[in-house]
């Protein structure tokens, strides 16, 4: 708007029309405009209509605007208002015609970053903004309940570690509908009875098959608030991801045995297989229940035993606890740091995961070994591979995550929004379990 007007008031000067009158120029004496209505002149002319009040800015009234002192914008305008107020036009015409250009130029130019600063501001309750939509804070939290009841997530409780989930879930989350469009644009679908294949087995693999072992879970569901459909498309759009990954990353070069022996030799003690250790664990819902647990361990209730009564997973629960045998590193840091300083045959905790309150036991201690090439060829090669193919996600996701313009709220801005994972699982909160 601010480059109609002065263009117009241009336009009128250089055809001979006085812009306040409506009289021929020379009509109007170029000494006729006194110095004490200059001023005047140059405010109502050309300030109201490209939008500036000089009054209004440099008062604004709160209600009117809520975001007035935001970023400092209005009181620059007010400046450059006031300014151009206490500015006497050039007397002859010739030099009205270039102060109107001028004039064209910085109010376009201010006018467009002004409304750009307008128009990014994202709206009250609204977590970001991803492929031109906006995601809500009560869309993000019913999200946030369809993946706790697919994966078991649990938000931390501690308020630093609450506000990093809720910025790493935000984007995960933007980067889901990144992925999403990107398998859309390929054509990428996934079939119902595929995805409820899939969510069969889960349900076989975590809560038991038959009807009742289904009822337990849709019940689960109802308990966090989402529902089988709410999975189902998850589950889809999970399916739909790595099938992404598979068609961006088909045509990755293949890993030679000469890149494998240069490997080895390059990263021959990273290689080595760490300590591991054979643990039982028993996860429960709040600490008095793991203090519980403790207590009975403690006076010699065996710990398959309490596992099967109390223990909230389904997948070890009936296997006495046995959750495998696991480097530090496939653990939740807090788990690892306890079941890595207990001895052999010694019970540890409670410790709180994002899964809840855990109580383990270390069953063996296999020590770490050197790395034999032979032994580790072929999962070399496999890492290798994986490693091509993460670059060539990364690259491909990063210009996906350029062209959908992410913007987040300030309480969910993620620490590194331009991070880009290796991997699909950024539908998956980083700071949540796997």
């Amino acid at each position: 708007m601010s480059s109609t007007k002065t263009h117009e008031t241009a336009t009128e000067t250089q055809t001979g029309t006085d812009p306040k009158s409506g009289a021929p120029e020379d009509a109007v004496s170029e000494d006729a405009v006194s110095e004490d209505a200059a001023p005047e002149a140059a405010a109502s002319e050309d300030v109201p209509e490209a939008g500036i009040n000089a009054e209004a800015a440099v008062e604004p009234k709160p209600a009117a605007d809520p975001v007035s002192d935001v970023d400092g914008a209005p009181r620059l305008v007010a400046r450059i208002a006031s300014r151009l107020r206490a500015v006497r036009p050039p007397s002859t015409r010739r030099g009205r015609i270039v102060l109107a250009l001028v004039l064209v130029v910085v109010l376009a130019a201010g006018g467009g970053g002004f409304t750009w600063w307008l128009t990014s501001r994202l709206p009250v309750g609204v977590a970001f903004r991803a492929e031109g939509q906006d995601v809500t804070v009560t869309d993000l939290d019913h999200q946030m309940q369809t993946l706790t009841a697919l994966y078991g997530m649990q938000k931390p409780t501690d308020p630093a570690g609450l506000d990093t989930f809720r910025r790493d879930f935000a984007k995960a989350s933007a980067i889901g509908m990144v992925i999403d469009r990107a398998a859309a644009n390929k054509n990428i679908a996934i079939a119902d009875r595929a995805a409820q294949d899939f969510l069969d087995r889960y349900i076989d693999q975590y809560f038991g098959s038959g009807d009742a072992a289904r009822t337990n879970f849709v019940t689960a569901l109802g308990n966090v608030g989402t529902s089988e459909t709410d999975v189902l498309s998850e589950v889809k759009r999970q399916m739909a991801a790595s099938e992404l990954f598979d068609a961006v990353t088909a045509n990755v070069p293949a890993v030679t045995d000469a890149d494998v022996d240069k490997a080895f030799t390059e990263r021959k003690d990273s290689l080595a297989t760490p300590q591991r250790r054979q643990l039982n664990n028993i996860v429960v819902a709040d600490q008095a229940t793991a203090d519980q647990v403790v207590a009975q361990l403690k006076s010699g209730t065996a710990f398959a035993d309490v596992a099967k009564a109390s223990s909230q997973d389904a997948s070890s629960k009936d296997k006495g606890g046995a959750i495998g045998t696991l480097s530090a590193d496939q653990l939740e840091k807090p788990y690892a740091d306890a079941a890595f300083a207990a001895a052999q045959g010694a019970v540890f905790g409670p410790v709180q995961t994002q899964y809840g309150w855990n109580v383990g036991m270390v069953t063996a201690v296999l020590p770490s070994t050197p790395a034999v090439a032979s032994a580790v060829h072929e999962p070399l090669r496999n890492q290798l591979l994986m490693e091509r193919r993460g670059a060539a996600w990364r690259s491909f996701l990063g210009g996906e995550l350029a062209d959908a313009d992410v913007r987040y709220a300030p309480d969910y801005a993620p620490a590194d929004p331009d991070g880009i994972p290796s991997t699909p699982s950024a539908l998956v909160p980083s700071s949540a379990p796997h």
